[in-house]
């Protein structure tokens, strides 16, 4: 069977940042479950990048001081306006070799940081997404989990055939530091979806039924990044140690383990992409 191999799949994204609209999505069979990109001055090829501007994305020295560069990812008015221009998004989307089908149970992690003048707007805003791909678009559903800021307050929230429901709500002041974000998902459309979630170390969500939608597509990916509605300020956030793996211990920084990916080889981290210049 064909296995992941870094330079198809950054082809795969170029080839479908060229085309201006999304590639067919492809669930290999032995798509590899542990990725890492610590996202400190490359992309690895383990992302898409057709949902975001290339002069969307920077390397930034971390503004707490720590000594390393994290991503930048900056949303202004009007970028990648779709919905009839009802929408703006700046997002990284997992490449689709590595897309996995509804039901895996998976985490996740990375740091996320908001900074102190990061506008706050009562208007939908999607900073972090799990969806099923839903092939032709008819279906249009909603991610099954989505983290969102909105007024000022960070909330978790769930999308099912039933509507949408709020799992966890930080009515704290979010921005000025930098968030540990850990999640155990297993998202499918049955009483054994799975959501648990951990902000800081702190679990705040603990909730197990029906994730996502019977009519979408076998197949789910994790975007991060900036979607709102059309909005005239912009807007970055900052993000940094990407992990994704099948045990806290893989994600999780205090484990000594660092997650692999085919046949023992380390998981794609740290093939360089440009994100210099104008984008689309």
């Amino acid at each position: 069977m064909r296995r992941l191999k870094g330079r198809p799949v950054a082809g795969l994204a170029l080839a479908g940042a060229l085309l201006g609209g999304a590639i067919p999505a492809i669930v290999w069979p032995e798509a590899p479950l542990p990725l890492a990109d610590d996202l400190d001055g490359a992309l690895g090829a383990i992302w898409q990048l057709h949902r975001v501007r290339s002069d969307g994305l920077a390397f930034v020295t971390d503004p707490t001081g720590a000594p390393r560069r994290v991503l930048a990812i900056t949303l202004k008015p009007g970028d990648m306006a779709g919905d009839g221009g009802g929408t703006e998004r700046a997002e990284l989307s997992e490449a689709n070799a590595v897309h996995l089908p509804t039901g895996t149970d998976v985490w996740y992690a990375f740091s996320l940081y908001l900074p102190p003048d990061f506008p706050v707007q009562d208007r939908r805003l999607v900073i972090g997404q799990w969806k099923q791909d839903c092939g032709d678009y008819v279906a249009a559903h909603s991610p099954a989990v989505a983290n969102r800021y909105r007024g000022g307050v960070f909330a978790i929230t769930i999308d099912t055939a039933a509507g949408r429901r709020t799992l966890f709500e930080d009515r704290t002041e979010f921005r000025g530091r930098w968030h540990r974000l850990v999640y155990r998902l297993r998202i499918v459309p049955s009483p054994d979806g799975l959501l648990r979630a951990w902000l800081d170390a702190r679990p705040v969500v603990d909730y197990q039924g029906p994730l996502g939608f019977a009519d979408d597509r076998d197949s789910v990916y994790f975007k991060i990044g900036l979607y709102r509605d059309p909005l005239g300020v912009p807007m970055t956030l900052l993000v940094a140690g990407f992990r994704r793996g099948s045990s806290r211990a893989q994600v999780d920084f205090e484990s000594a383990a660092r997650p692999v990916g085919v046949e023992g080889q380390a998981s794609p981290v740290a093939r360089p992409v440009s994100i210099g210049g104008a984008g689309p």
